[in-house]
Protein backbone atom coordinates (compact mmCIF):
# COMPACT_ATOMS: atom_id res chain seq x y z
CA UNK A 1 0.00 0.00 0.00
CA UNK A 2 1.60 3.20 -1.11
CA UNK A 3 0.57 6.94 0.32
CA UNK A 4 -0.27 8.08 -3.51
CA UNK A 5 -2.50 4.87 -3.68
CA UNK A 6 -4.38 6.64 -0.53
CA UNK A 7 -4.57 9.83 -1.80
CA UNK A 8 -5.76 9.13 -5.59
CA UNK A 9 -8.30 6.83 -3.89
CA UNK A 10 -9.35 8.00 -0.64
CA UNK A 11 -8.65 5.94 1.31
CA UNK A 12 -9.20 6.56 5.09
CA UNK A 13 -8.68 3.23 6.33
CA UNK A 14 -6.27 0.34 6.09
CA UNK A 15 -6.46 -3.44 7.96
CA UNK A 16 -3.75 -5.41 7.61
CA UNK A 17 -3.46 -9.67 7.62
CA UNK A 18 -0.84 -12.13 7.27
CA UNK A 19 1.33 -14.27 9.75
CA UNK A 20 2.49 -12.67 12.71
CA UNK A 21 6.11 -12.20 11.51
CA UNK A 22 4.85 -10.23 7.75
CA UNK A 23 2.70 -7.72 10.17
CA UNK A 24 5.43 -6.85 12.51
CA UNK A 25 7.93 -6.37 9.44
CA UNK A 26 4.57 -4.30 7.78
CA UNK A 27 4.27 -2.42 10.81
CA UNK A 28 8.07 -1.30 10.89
CA UNK A 29 7.46 -0.51 7.35
CA UNK A 30 4.74 1.92 6.95
CA UNK A 31 5.71 5.49 7.06
CA UNK A 32 3.91 7.26 9.53
CA UNK A 33 0.85 8.67 7.75
CA UNK A 34 0.23 5.10 6.57
CA UNK A 35 0.15 4.34 10.41
CA UNK A 36 -2.13 6.70 10.52
CA UNK A 37 -4.93 5.03 9.33
CA UNK A 38 -4.58 1.36 10.45
CA UNK A 39 -7.84 0.43 12.28
CA UNK A 40 -6.62 -3.30 13.10
CA UNK A 41 -4.54 -5.89 12.08
CA UNK A 42 -5.44 -9.90 12.45
CA UNK A 43 -3.56 -13.23 11.69
CA UNK A 44 -4.53 -14.96 8.29
CA UNK A 45 -2.78 -17.66 6.17
CA UNK A 46 -2.32 -17.19 2.60
CA UNK A 47 -4.41 -20.44 1.87
CA UNK A 48 -7.51 -18.52 4.02
CA UNK A 49 -10.95 -18.39 2.44
CA UNK A 50 -11.88 -14.76 1.20
CA UNK A 51 -14.58 -15.64 3.29
CA UNK A 52 -12.67 -15.90 6.29
CA UNK A 53 -10.47 -13.04 5.62
CA UNK A 54 -13.82 -11.17 5.31
CA UNK A 55 -15.83 -12.07 8.31
CA UNK A 56 -12.24 -11.20 10.43
CA UNK A 57 -12.06 -8.08 8.74
CA UNK A 58 -16.01 -7.02 9.11
CA UNK A 59 -15.11 -7.68 13.20
CA UNK A 60 -12.35 -5.20 12.70
CA UNK A 61 -14.44 -2.78 10.87
CA UNK A 62 -17.38 -2.91 13.22
CA UNK A 63 -15.00 -2.41 16.72
CA UNK A 64 -13.64 0.43 14.86
CA UNK A 65 -17.03 1.96 14.03
CA UNK A 66 -18.20 1.64 17.30
CA UNK A 67 -15.00 3.17 18.60
CA UNK A 68 -14.99 5.97 16.54
CA UNK A 69 -18.74 7.10 17.65
CA UNK A 70 -17.84 6.66 20.87
CA UNK A 71 -15.44 9.08 20.67
CA UNK A 72 -17.64 11.56 18.86
CA UNK A 73 -20.47 11.13 21.54
CA UNK A 74 -17.75 11.87 24.37
CA UNK A 75 -16.51 15.17 22.27
CA UNK A 76 -20.04 16.56 21.72
CA UNK A 77 -20.82 15.80 25.36
CA UNK A 78 -18.02 17.63 26.70
CA UNK A 79 -18.57 20.22 23.98
CA UNK A 80 -22.08 20.89 25.13
CA UNK A 81 -20.52 20.87 28.81
CA UNK A 82 -18.07 23.31 28.70
CA UNK A 83 -21.28 25.81 26.16
CA UNK A 84 -18.94 25.81 23.31
CA UNK A 85 -19.51 23.86 20.24
CA UNK A 86 -22.25 21.48 21.08
CA UNK A 87 -25.20 20.35 22.09
CA UNK A 88 -27.70 17.86 23.30
CA UNK A 89 -31.30 17.21 23.98
CA UNK A 90 -33.99 17.51 21.26
CA UNK A 91 -34.72 21.24 22.34
CA UNK A 92 -31.38 23.05 21.61
CA UNK A 93 -29.84 20.28 18.93
CA UNK A 94 -33.51 20.72 16.82
CA UNK A 95 -33.05 24.82 17.41
CA UNK A 96 -28.96 25.10 16.25
CA UNK A 97 -30.24 22.94 13.80
CA UNK A 98 -33.19 25.36 12.34
CA UNK A 99 -30.33 28.29 13.14
CA UNK A 100 -27.84 26.06 10.24
CA UNK A 101 -25.09 25.69 12.93
CA UNK A 102 -24.91 21.82 12.92
CA UNK A 103 -22.13 20.13 11.23
CA UNK A 104 -22.62 16.73 12.81
CA UNK A 105 -25.67 15.36 14.01
CA UNK A 106 -25.86 12.18 15.81
CA UNK A 107 -28.97 10.15 16.99
CA UNK A 108 -29.51 7.14 18.72
CA UNK A 109 -30.08 4.37 16.82
CA UNK A 110 -33.97 3.73 16.82
CA UNK A 111 -34.56 7.00 18.40
CA UNK A 112 -38.06 8.26 17.99
CA UNK A 113 -39.58 11.85 19.88
CA UNK A 114 -42.87 13.26 19.07
CA UNK A 115 -43.02 17.05 18.57
CA UNK A 116 -44.16 20.11 16.71
CA UNK A 117 -43.89 21.65 12.77
CA UNK A 118 -44.00 25.27 11.96
CA UNK A 119 -46.34 24.76 8.27
CA UNK A 120 -44.65 27.92 7.08
CA UNK A 121 -41.22 28.13 7.63
CA UNK A 122 -40.97 23.92 8.66
CA UNK A 123 -39.25 24.91 12.06
CA UNK A 124 -39.26 21.78 14.52
CA UNK A 125 -39.54 22.45 17.97
CA UNK A 126 -39.69 20.24 20.69
CA UNK A 127 -42.27 21.90 22.87
CA UNK A 128 -45.64 23.11 21.67
CA UNK A 129 -45.40 27.01 20.62
CA UNK A 130 -48.96 29.39 20.03
CA UNK A 131 -46.59 30.53 17.01
CA UNK A 132 -43.30 29.75 15.55
CA UNK A 133 -40.60 31.59 17.08
CA UNK A 134 -39.06 32.19 14.11
CA UNK A 135 -41.35 33.28 11.64
CA UNK A 136 -44.47 34.17 13.84
CA UNK A 137 -46.59 31.29 12.00
CA UNK A 138 -49.70 30.07 14.16
CA UNK A 139 -50.07 26.92 12.25
CA UNK A 140 -47.46 24.41 14.43
CA UNK A 141 -48.98 21.14 13.85
CA UNK A 142 -48.10 18.11 16.32
CA UNK A 143 -45.77 15.46 14.55
CA UNK A 144 -45.15 11.75 15.86
CA UNK A 145 -41.25 11.44 14.60
CA UNK A 146 -39.34 14.68 14.39
CA UNK A 147 -35.95 13.18 14.50
CA UNK A 148 -36.80 11.83 10.83
CA UNK A 149 -37.46 15.69 10.18
CA UNK A 150 -34.54 16.60 11.89
CA UNK A 151 -32.30 14.35 9.83
CA UNK A 152 -33.32 15.48 6.51
CA UNK A 153 -33.24 19.32 8.06
CA UNK A 154 -29.58 18.41 8.79
CA UNK A 155 -29.00 16.73 5.39
CA UNK A 156 -30.42 19.56 3.13
CA UNK A 157 -27.99 22.27 5.44
CA UNK A 158 -24.63 20.33 4.95
CA UNK A 159 -24.72 18.45 8.03
CA UNK A 160 -22.97 15.06 8.80
CA UNK A 161 -25.69 12.68 9.57
CA UNK A 162 -24.02 9.80 12.46
CA UNK A 163 -26.29 7.13 13.69
CA UNK A 164 -25.02 6.01 17.32
CA UNK A 165 -25.15 2.35 17.68
CA UNK A 166 -25.06 1.31 21.65
CA UNK A 167 -23.90 4.94 23.77
CA UNK A 168 -25.23 4.89 26.91
CA UNK A 169 -23.83 8.41 27.14
CA UNK A 170 -25.71 9.31 24.32
CA UNK A 171 -29.03 7.81 25.69
CA UNK A 172 -28.55 10.15 29.29
CA UNK A 173 -28.30 13.01 27.23
CA UNK A 174 -32.07 12.70 25.50
CA UNK A 175 -30.57 10.32 22.49
CA UNK A 176 -29.92 13.07 20.18
CA UNK A 177 -27.19 15.36 20.11
CA UNK A 178 -25.04 17.89 17.40
CA UNK A 179 -20.93 19.43 16.90
CA UNK A 180 -21.68 22.55 15.78
CA UNK A 181 -20.02 24.91 13.14
CA UNK A 182 -19.88 28.07 14.97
Amino acid sequence: VSQAFCQETGCKRLMLAGSAEVLAQVRELLPNPLRSLVIGEFTADVQASPNAVLTLSLDIAAQADLAEEQQLVEQVITAAAKGGGGVIGLADTLSALHQGRVHQLLVEENYTASGYVCGHCGYIAAEHAAKCPYCGYSEISASPDVINRAIHKALETGATVNVVRESDALTQAGGVAALLRY
